[in-house]
């Protein structure tokens, strides 16, 4: 019996990108988002559970990738992995 995988990964992309002028995550990769290359990457990698970090643009991120705040209420399933996302309020 082929053992599970029970490690997780965060990704932190609430920064605000202030020179780039645009989120990174929300940056093309060959025709889809960053964000959403790291996510199919890790899949690969074998991780089922993903964390991810929102701050800065979360709404950005939200209109461009609606499973986010799906995530965010209650966590998400995509192409198989579970994918919670959590917001930073705090702007500074």
């Amino acid at each position: 019996m082929k053992a599970k995988n029970k490690c997780v990964a965060v990704i932190l992309a609430g920064g605000k990108s202030a020179r780039m002028g645009h989120p990174k995550g929300l940056l093309d990769f060959f025709g889809t988002y960053w964000l959403l290359e790291q996510l199919k990457r890790l899949k690969l990698a074998g991780i089922r559970t993903i964390y991810i970090g929102l701050g800065y643009d979360a709404e950005a991120y939200f209109n461009a990738i609606p499973i986010l705040k799906e995530a965010q209420k209650v966590g998400a399933f995509w192409l198989g992995i579970k994918v919670n996302v959590s917001v930073n309020t705090t702007q500074n």
